[in-house]
């Protein structure tokens, strides 16, 4: 074993060994691996491992066998400073594992958004690090800060997990038997006190194990294509949680073009993981260089509170205080699934569909959310003066989500795409049922290296989100924006529609009706609102159309800080509010000057003399102070001032994300 040690990563201890060339079983007792060649932490620890074959038959691979791995204990601790799992660098270093590709020049391989559509120009606040920059994951933050948040709760080993394995790799059937994984407290609470790992790689033991377990595989057996998941056709295993939200009618998957290309050199292989809180499924092409996958991996997970504060938090500030799911995609035409009953269905797609990988990108599927009442969002809202919300566990505490994209890499840094949100009002749900342009579901790529296929023309919120009149009581948001794991700083940005605040002050809301459905009806009213829009300074312009507010506009909160504790800068947001607060005011006062003109046209019509002269004074007086604000600044005008400042605003929105095509889905 010296010699042994003298060439690999770590070191490697074996108590006791039992080998034979040609007869009998081969055994190895307590084996240990350590991170440092002279000694250090234990990453691995194995009681006994043994197999019915020869070293003969192990070397020439003449026959099956069982390798079985009995009362293991694993360390699942992160190093801050490497920005990986030690387990998995060591075994990337000793050849068990692929080497994750190279990373790209720049320090982060999430896509850079210009500022007027991705991110609005913000500046970091005082003694604030910043997400980016090169150097090691490790050494990110002004002043060397230490990492927080997620990092640090990896790093922090303090729990335990059991765990059992089945997986048949080629001749070799693994067997993990009574093992326990040291994890973070919180990892534990995410996924429950064990968890199991099936699967198997290679044609003829895939189509075995998929005869035991009752999977359909036939994607993998010579098929060009099959449903994205047996589970949802009503297999064995059908009793299990599906992760597919898309029901029976998931849509075929075809291999990569690498594989068609390359059939020979690439084996298919399912890998399956559950837990109490966790059922997860990745289909794969294993290569010998890289691992290629079929589609995206698919989860669905039950809500925790460890999930919501390291998990969601961190992706989308505004989900702080989630309480339970109410409903999920898929989950009986969007209806709730009762307190508690929904699940979380996501999917996992590393950039170009390779594993290991540098970067990848997390789904979640449209769902409905109930918050807390220590919500940021409630806070946020009750600070720029809507007060009451999410009191008594009312429906204006259910928050309704469209899918969320994240992009992560393996350096810590992860950017947030727009996800558009609701919070009470008549909508029950975020999902494929309910939405127009079938646009309540992410997309399932045709093979793994088409993950970023799903596109098309410009989405609008009534693409993603239920569309509601204007005036039902929900609230519309959006997020978007950045975060930093290693130095647990987030860089967000929230959208709130004006619209319920502005009637909470007795104005007018702005807020547009519902755009109608597709045909020649649609493009005559598209037509007429794009005129009352881009005319508002025109004399013709009614006072109902000088009040409605640009198509898509929101008052813009940045969000800074650690996830635990970020902090909302509303100062701007209610700067604007005043602002569109005089707007609509001047839109007020021009739509009442024009009802009373109607009024005395129609008095003048019936009899002017029969007025008394009360009532002639106050006409003079409403005359003189109408005549007072068109010499100061016309309504017309001052609404085309405020909409100068609202254009800059929405130019730093980005848009919604682009509708799926029907029959897709996140998972």
């Amino acid at each position: 074993m010296e010699l042994i040690n003298q060439h690999m990563p770590g070191r490697v201890e074996v108590a006791e060994a039992r080998l034979s060339w040609w007869s009998g079983g081969n055994e190895l007792s307590c084996v240990k691996v350590y991170d440092s060649p002279r000694g250090g932490q234990i990453l691995l620890h194995l009681n006994k491992v043994s197999t019915s074959a020869s070293l003969w038959q192990l070397l020439t691979g003449s026959r099956g066998y069982n390798l079985i791995i009995s009362k293991p204990w694993i360390n699942a601790v992160y190093d801050t400073k490497l920005g990986d799992f030690k387990l998995i660098t060591w075994a990337e270093k000793v050849g068990l594992l692929n080497a994750p590709p190279p990373p790209p020049p720049a320090a982060s391989a999430a896509p850079k958004a210009p500022p007027s559509s991705q991110q609005p120009p913000q500046q970091p606040s005082e003694g604030q690090p910043v997400s980016g920059g090169s150097g090691k994951p490790g050494d990110r933050g002004q002043g060397g800060q230490k990492p927080g948040g997620l990092v640090e709760v990896l790093a922090r080993i303090n729990s335990k997990m059991d765990l059992s394995a089945d997986v048949r790799l080629g001749r070799m059937n693994l067997v993990v038997a009574d093992a326990m994984l040291l994890v973070p407290e919180e990892i534990r609470q995410i996924l429950g006190p064990s968890v199991h790992i099936t699967g198997a790689i290679g044609e003829e033991c895939l189509r075995e194990w998929a005869e035991e377990v009752g999977e359909d595989v036939g994607w993998a057996l010579g098929a060009a294509a099959s449903p994205t998941s047996s589970r949802a056709a009503g297999g064995t295993a059908a009793a299990v949680a599906s992760v597919s939200p898309a029901g029976p009618e998931a849509v075929a998957v075809r291999p990569p073009a690498e594989v068609l290309r390359r059939p020979r050199d690439y084996k298919p292989g399912v890998m399956q993981v559950n837990s109490a809180h966790l059922v997860g499924e990745m289909r794969l092409w294993d290569g010998p260089y890289h691992t290629l996958l079929h589609q995206p991996a698919t989860a669905s997970l039950d809500l925790t509170p460890a999930l919501t504060r390291l998990g969601l938090a961190a992706a989308n500030p505004l989900l702080d205080s989630v309480v339970t799911v109410q409903g999920a995609a898929g989950g009986g035409g969007g209806g709730a699934a009762g307190a508690g009953g929904g699940r979380l269905s996501a999917s996992f797609s590393p950039d170009g569909g390779r594993l290991p990988y540098q970067a990848a990108t997390v789904e979640m599927a449209p769902v409905t959310l109930e918050l807390g009442p220590a919500s940021n969002l409630l806070q946020l809202l009750s600070d720029l003066g809507l007060r009451g919300l999410g009191r008594g566990g009312g429906a204006s505490s259910s928050l309704s989500l469209s899918r969320m994209s994240v992009h992560f890499t393996r350096g810590g840094e992860l950017r947030t795409q727009r996800v558009d949100m609701r919070l009470g009002g008549t909508a029950a749900a975020a999902t494929g049922g309910t939405t127009t342009s079938g646009g309540g579901s992410a997309a399932a790529p045709g093979s793994a290296t088409d993950a970023a296929a799903a596109s098309g023309a410009a989405a609008t919120v009534t693409d993603v989100l239920p569309s509601e009149p204007p005036g039902s009581g929900g609230v519309r948001l959006a997020v978007w924006g950045r975060a930093d794991l290693m130095t647990d700083t987030i860089d967000f940005t929230v959208g709130v529609a004006p619209g319920p605040l502005l009637a909470a002050l007795g104005l007018p809301s702005g807020e547009r009706p519902p755009a109608p459905a597709a045909g020649p009806d649609a493009d005559a009213a598209a037509g007429s609102s794009s005129a009352s829009s881009g005319g508002r300074a025109s004399s013709g312009v009614s006072s109902r159309d000088l009040a409605l507010l640009p198509q898509g506009y929101m008052l813009l909160v940045p969000v800074r800080g650690p996830t635990s504790a970020p902090r909302y800068d509303v100062a701007g947001a209610v700067v604007r509010l005043g602002q569109l607060g005089a707007r609509q005011k001047a839109v007020q006062w021009a739509e009442r000057q024009q009802l009373r003109g109607e009024q005395e046209r129609e008095g003048q019509e019936r009899g002017a003399g029969q007025d008394s002269s009360g009532g002639a004074v106050r006409r003079g007086l409403v005359a003189g102070l109408g005549a007072l604000m068109q010499a100061v600044a016309p309504p017309q005008e001052l609404v085309a001032a405020i909409d100068t400042v609202l254009q800059e605003d929405l130019s730093r929105i980005p848009p919604p994300l682009p509708p799926v095509p029907p029959g897709r889905s996140v998972a």
